[in-house]
């Protein structure tokens, strides 16, 4: 530990399956800036499960990295999560907003929670990612590492 409250820290989750080409995105993401100090903490995901509510509950904030089907005009999107008073879960996969509604309510967490899609192309069983979405990989990291990452040690809402 560096003497960092975890409240004033940050929590990122990389979601996917690097044997399924693109949806590996969320885990090179990690592999991309795991490197940086001691204020982040990474966590690697197949998908999310209800324990990762308690995990999330101890830090300031939570960025959920993963692969998006979706054609996304940046090649990524950031967003926050909802704090809608409803959710749907399972007992084997939760989505990020559902995480940080459980994280609010069984912890009281003031955690806030974010989602980096980053989008794929390529789905099917191997490994490495295609071109396009290493492009769309390197936009995300340089956003998080700038726009994201000043937000934070600024303190300012991005």
């Amino acid at each position: 530990m560096n003497g960092i409250p975890n409240s004033e820290r940050t929590l990122v989750f990389g979601i996917g399956n690097n044997g399924r080409s693109d949806d590996g995105l969320g885990w090179n993401f990690l592999d991309a800036v795991s490197s940086l100090n001691g204020d982040i903490a990474f966590e690697y995901r197949y998908q999310l499960q209800v324990e990762d509510a308690e995990l999330a509950s101890h830090y300031g904030q939570v960025v959920f990295v993963d692969a998006s089907v979706e054609s996304l005009p940046k090649g990524y999107s950031f967003r926050e999560c909802s704090n809608a008073a409803s959710m749907s879960y399972s007992t084997h996969k939760l989505d990020p907003d559902s995480v940080m509604i459980l994280a609010h309510n069984l912890y009281q967490a003031q955690t806030r929670g974010f989602v980096l899609a980053i989008e794929g192309h390529q789905w099917g069983l191997g490994l490495g990612l295609s071109d396009r979405s290493r492009e769309n990989l390197n936009k995300a990291v340089s956003f998080f590492l700038t726009d994201f990452m000043l937000s934070v040690a600024t303190n300012h809402a991005i």
